[in-house]
């Protein structure tokens, strides 16, 4: 409490040496929104040292698989868009996602494999067990 750090330094992402690093709540107001930590010290400092170096640029990587999750509010359209992406046809009247459905396509030659999570709230706890901080959100 009355830390008022606002970034990490990069160098943490480097030591090796470093096992816990402890910094409460106040990491999800420094790390992107989305991204997903582990609540295990040891396992947590070692994703806060991975998120470090990737936006630091040293671990640069082309992806040829993305994960996309859709996620939002029941009705909000996240199955519309999936369509859109996959060039298919909008029926005029669509049935709710219930549970997860999850479909391949691609774009511009890269694969992703979409989420697409029902957004009835009775699901959104269940939402953190899949994601992953390298997955793209929409």
């Amino acid at each position: 409490e009355g830390n008022r750090m606002k970034s990490l330094p990069t160098s943490l992402g480097n030591m090796a040496n470093l096992e816990i690093i402890k910094c409460g709540e106040m990491i999800r107001e420094i790390i992107a929104p989305g991204y997903m930590l582990s609540t295990e010290p040891h396992q947590q400092t070692k994703e806060i040292k991975e998120y470090i170096r990737m936006i630091a640029g040293k671990e640069m990587m082309e992806w040829k698989s993305v994960k996309l999750f859709l996620v939002g509010e029941e009705y909000a359209g996240k199955t519309t868009l999936l369509m859109k992406l996959k060039e298919e046809a909008i029926p005029k009247k669509q049935e709710r996602t219930d549970g997860i459905d999850i479909r391949e396509l691609e774009i511009n030659k890269v694969h992703y494999m979409a989420w697409d999570f029902g957004g009835q709230k009775i699901f959104h706890p269940t939402h953190r067990f899949f994601m992953t901080h390298t997955a793209v959100y929409l």
